[in-house]
């Protein structure tokens, strides 16, 4: 008996509760729908439409592994969701490394640290606005 209420309770958790996991009708969807193209480090899965319905794009989504967080989406596979890359991240790519040395042809000059308004003869607002 207390499988049979276990089991009730999942269904019903898979029908209604969105933020921890998909729920049926997602499911439903991405099996008639979409085509599973990968997974990341994290346990999401994404998928893409097998055929495009929408402005000749195939719409692509995530179904996330336990809690529904955006911000567990690796950077690779934010620009592909997007449509920023056409190809999905192979599963050797990692997110570029944060403090990154500048090349050597990076023009320093151009980079303004001055405020925007300005005393002087170079000012950015115009006359009587300061």
């Amino acid at each position: 008996m207390k499988k049979a209420k276990l089991i009730m309770l999942l269904f019903i958790k898979r029908l209604f509760a969105w933020w921890d996991g998909a729920t049926l009708g997602t499911l439903l969807t991405v099996s008639w729908r979409g085509e599973k193209i990968g997974c990341d480090e994290f346990g999401n899965c994404y998928y893409q439409e097998r055929r495009p319905s929408f402005e000749g794009k195939p719409r692509r989504w995530v179904i996330y592994k336990g809690y529904a967080d955006a911000s567990r989406v690796p950077v690779a596979w934010h620009g592909w969701l997007h449509h920023t890359f056409d190809a999905p991240p192979a599963a050797a790519a990692t997110a570029p490394a944060l403090g990154k040395a500048i090349p050597a042809q990076f023009d320093r000059n151009h980079l303004c640290l001055a405020p925007a308004r300005v005393a002087g003869p170079h000012r950015q607002t115009r006359p009587g606005r300061w």
